[in-house]
């Protein structure tokens, strides 16, 4: 009886230890839907959650780690918040701030902008484990950058504003390699 106690607790706290990357992953993309949210009332919020996210994101990946809960359902998931989050919430950013004066054109550059970030993560997630560099900047880089670019350059001139959203862009789906943390934090 004792024993089989034993192990149920021991499954159940197994079974929650096993989840914390997801919630970390989870808030993540809660400070992307509240960065979109925050979009028109405040800018500097907006960075800020973005920023957030990027702490969770971080998070979430040395949990799953260290807690040995990594798993093709945390993959994904962290995917689909990191295009939330670091995709469509900068680019929505960039777009109120400055690149809405373009009109479509404005509108094509925020697509490129997220199309290129889930580009990014999809090469990254069937890559994955292969090598200790990634190929192509983050999206977690590109998204932080850009929301730090548009708070730093309150007057953000349109046509160096499309060269960092094309540049960032690019670096994405890049095959150019860029360092991962992971094998600093291991």
């Amino acid at each position: 009886m004792y024993n089989e106690r034993s192990v149920s607790v021991n499954k159940r706290r197994r079974n929650f230890i096993i989840w914390i990357p997801s919630f970390l992953t989870l808030g993540n993309m809660s400070c992307g839907i509240f960065a979109i949210l925050m979009l028109w009332w405040d800018k500097e919020a907006t960075v800020l959650l973005i920023m957030i996210g990027m702490i969770f994101d971080f998070l979430d990946g040395f949990a799953a780690r260290k807690l040995h809960a990594e798993s093709l359902f945390g993959q994904e998931l962290d995917s689909l918040c990191d295009i939330v989050t670091f995709g469509v919430a900068p680019a929505l950013l960039i777009y109120v701030e400055t690149l809405h004066y373009l009109n479509m054109i404005g509108v094509l550059l925020v697509a490129i902008f997220i199309i290129c970030g889930a580009i990014r993560l999809a090469r990254f997630n069937i890559q994955a484990g292969q090598k200790n560099d990634f190929l192509g900047v983050p999206i977690t880089i590109a998204g932080g950058l850009l929301s730090i670019y548009t708070l730093l350059a309150p007057q953000l001139k349109t046509s160096l504003t499309i060269i960092v959203v094309i540049l960032l862009s690019i670096l994405m789906v890049s095959r150019v390699p860029f360092p991962s943390l992971k094998k600093w934090l291991k």
